[in-house]
């Protein structure tokens, strides 16, 4: 099972960390300031030594966040997540704490409390929360303002000169994000290329299934929605002038269902999704991985995991399903 030193861990020079630098874990730079106080957008500062958090709107270090937001800035800790752009699965605390706590088996910190039974309209708030596209969400995934004009001019240096649209694999999340191609290259300091002013070169490659998965994801993820139509039209500029065509050989749906399990959306999809007893599977062992625990039916009744029907209709039971985990 994932531990703590096995996920994606940096550090990073840090002057307001008592230890003079600090952890950052599965984020990418550059990060967006949190311009009402401290830190990052997105982002928690881990001090390098003590694995303290820092706290966005103070400045001060904790191992726990939950109690000093209650007592110093009588706030929640929902609320917090949310002004600081934080998904609300985050947990508030060093990530070393959390691995002890897990490993203890202390429920509370593993979300599996039942919250007894809910209103339609908490449910509503419930499944708007789980499917926010967060700050924290573009940091891990290089979708960020910040970050998509550092892969600009990072690709611009690649080439020695303004890329094209052909040749930016971002393109979609880029132009949802500022516009249009030529504002983001305004905004990166490069020549805007005139209208009909072509680069020319050889080597192109076939698109693979894997290129489409992450072009129709990188798309996704800033809108939160399936592209049709026109979107489609706009996501094909970053693909060969056939793309359409293997597009028509792998399958929509097929490429939808990809970018779904990604995303770690099973309900409400923009598809009918089939699952098979493989699928359901590796989903479960993808959240393990992501949660350092085993799923649970109330995992499926958040949107986390597909429906507990899936799993009794597939493995008889819930319990004959966590077997195969074993």
């Amino acid at each position: 099972m994932k531990t703590i030193e096995q996920k994606e861990q940096k550090e990073m020079e840090y002057e307001q960390a008592p230890s003079g630098y600090v952890k950052i874990y599965d984020y990418k730079e550059p990060f967006m300031p949190f311009r009402e106080g401290f830190g990052f957008l997105g982002a928690l500062m881990f001090d390098g030594e003590s694995d303290k958090v820092q706290c966005h709107f103070c400045g001060e270090w904790f191992h726990q966040l939950g109690n000093h937001l209650h007592k110093e800035h009588n706030m929640s800790a929902s609320s917090y997540k949310e002004a600081v752009d934080l998904r609300q699965s985050t947990a508030l605390i060093g990530e070393e704490l959390r691995a002890k706590l897990i490993a203890s088996g202390q429920k509370r910190f593993k979300n599996l409390v039942p919250g007894g039974k809910k209103t339609e309209e908490q449910k509503q708030k419930i499944s708007e929360t789980l499917s926010k596209n967060t700050m924290q969400t573009k940091n891990q995934r290089a979708t960020c303002p910040l970050q998509l004009i550092d892969r600009l001019q990072k690709r611009a240096k690649e080439l020695g000169r303004t890329p094209t649209t052909e040749e930016v694999s971002f393109l979609s999340p880029l132009v949802l994000t500022y516009g249009n191609y030529s504002e983001a290259c305004r905004i990166a300091g490069l020549e805007i290329r005139a209208v009909g002013q072509n680069v020319s070169y050889e080597g192109r490659s076939d698109v693979t299934f894997e290129r489409l998965i992450k072009i129709f994801t990188d798309y996704y993820v800033i809108s939160r929605k399936m592209p049709k139509g026109q979107d489609v039209a706009l996501i094909l500029k970053t693909c060969q002038s056939n793309a359409h065509r293997y597009i028509a050989k792998y399958g929509r749906k097929k490429i939808i269902k990809a970018v779904l399990f990604g995303q770690n959306q099973f309900h409400k999809t923009p598809i009918r999704i089939k699952y098979s007893k493989q699928e359901l599977i590796d989903i479960a062992k993808n959240f393990i991985k992501t949660n350092l625990r085993l799923p649970s039916t109330s995992d499926c009744k958040r949107g986390l995991l597909p429906h507990a029907s899936r799993y009794i209709y597939h493995f008889g039971s819930w319990g004959n399903f966590l077997t195969t985990l074993a």
